[in-house]
């Protein structure tokens, strides 16, 4: 890794301390309303509850899938350093920052110097990502660990060397690790992050296919990926069994009669079964809002959808696709006055822009194998999520993770901009 510049490091800590202020005044005074805090609450007090099975020595209680990481690092700083959600707030800030720092490294390796600086100064201000990563939630930790799963095979498939060192195993051993954390918190997302590395790392071996010591060395690159591909879901398995974890578990706030939140299902290989699955998703998180907030949740995404064959879903997918991206925007969904809407129409007027120069910068930017798995991770993930969300609100936090794949293009574009006005 090269030195930080100066520029880059301001950048970062201006970054830092931006998050840890929102989280402190945000802590204190709450600028949204208590729906836009469930997450946060259920983490706090499932890792109170996991603090007093270690205190009491009790049998662990129950965990929500998908938080056993965040709900476990925050009952180990509340340990540490007492019960206050700050403390693990602040920590999640400097998560955030170091996943900042991540993608400018990537970023300097894809697509060189000013390109870096602009995709950092995207992604250190980016409204979105400055709230999401100041609260108690698992955002910043996933962010951090896609990230760091990416960076290694990037890194090789950019510039392969001819021998496979102790340094080049030692990145991949650390990209493995961070895709298994992944994939205890979100396993839909190892595959199509492996999909898009062993693609880049094909076409890697393609463009060095002169040069057998490097081929050999993509191959080592690929299978690392496919030994994590392979790894995380008997380790994830292991792990929700050691912590517990429940898919029947009620949430903070519901009685123990209550329907749970997050109701099991099983592998989505029909379009029958994909429609279930969402209608199940919508019921019981409508449910779980009314019991636990009094309230309904109004942005649910496309409720009336019925898949019945593949024709279906493939007409389908353009309008969620948009809607997962860029809803609200202003004049096409109903913003009833609402601050936290308008605030992000604001925001997806800027990411619609932002969208069609990555756009440009895909097509007149740099080309190669590891812009290609940049590339297809976004175009992998957008669908596949896109199908599977059902709410905004939890479309706009997922963004954060999968976004963040176009700023490298959309920086060097805007960065190619700039040169041309100055050398005019």
């Amino acid at each position: 890794m090269s030195r930080i510049p100066r520029v880059a490091l301001v950048v970062l800590l201006s970054a830092l301390a931006l998050r840890c202020c929102l989280a402190v005044f945000d802590e204190m005074h709450p600028f949204f309303p208590p729906h836009n805090y469930v997450d946060s609450q259920q983490i706090h007090q499932g890792a109170l509850r996991m603090l007093r099975a270690w205190t009491d020595g009790s049998p662990y209680p129950p965990i929500s899938p998908g938080r056993e990481l965040s709900t476990t690092l925050t009952a180990s700083v509340y340990r540490l350093f007492g019960p206050h959600p700050l403390l693990p707030r602040l920590l999640n800030c400097a998560i955030a920052t170091v996943a900042l720092w991540a993608w400018y490294e990537m970023s300097t390796l894809l697509c060189g110097s000013t390109a870096d600086l602009v995709t950092l100064v995207l992604l250190a201000y980016w409204p979105s990502n400055i709230f999401f990563s100041s609260q108690l939630s698992k955002d910043a930790l996933f962010m951090l660990c896609l990230v760091v799963s990416l960076l290694p095979a990037l890194r090789t498939w950019n510039n392969p060397p001819t021998h496979a060192g102790g340094g080049f195993h030692a990145l991949f051993a650390i990209g493995v690790i961070a895709m298994v954390l992944l994939g205890i918190s979100r396993p839909h997302v190892v595959p199509l992050v492996s999909a898009s590395l062993l693609a880049g790392g094909t076409a890697a071996a393609i463009v060095h296919r002169g040069d057998r010591s490097r081929v050999k060395v993509c191959a080592i690159g690929c299978a690392w990926v496919l030994a994590a591909a392979a790894a995380f879901m008997p380790l994830s398995k292991l792990s929700k069994r050691l912590l517990g974890t429940s898919t029947a578990m009620p949430e903070i706030g519901s009685s123990s009669k209550t329907s749970p939140r997050h109701p099991p299902a099983g592998p989505l290989f029909s379009p029958a079964e994909l429609s279930e699955y969402r209608r199940s998703r919508m019921e019981s998180e409508q449910r779980h809002s009314v019991q636990v907030m009094d309230r309904r949740v109004e942005t649910i995404i496309f409720p009336e959808a019925q898949f019945k064959s593949w024709w279906d879903i493939v007409w389908f997918l353009p309008k969620t696709v948009l809607y997962v991206l860029y809803m609200p925007l202003p004049g096409f969904y109903p913003l009833e006055g609402k601050t936290s809407r308008i605030l992000a129409a604001a925001e997806n007027v800027i990411l619609l822009l932002l969208s069609a120069v990555a756009l440009s910068g895909a097509l007149r930017g740099p080309k190669g194998p590891a812009m290609l798995s940049l590339f297809a991770f976004f175009f992998l993930m957008v669908p596949c999520l896109a199908l599977l969300e059902f709410d905004l609100g939890s479309a706009s936090r997922h963004k954060l993770v999968y976004f963040p794949a176009i700023f490298p293009f959309a920086a060097w574009q805007i960065a190619d901009s700039f040169r041309r006005l100055r050398s005019r």
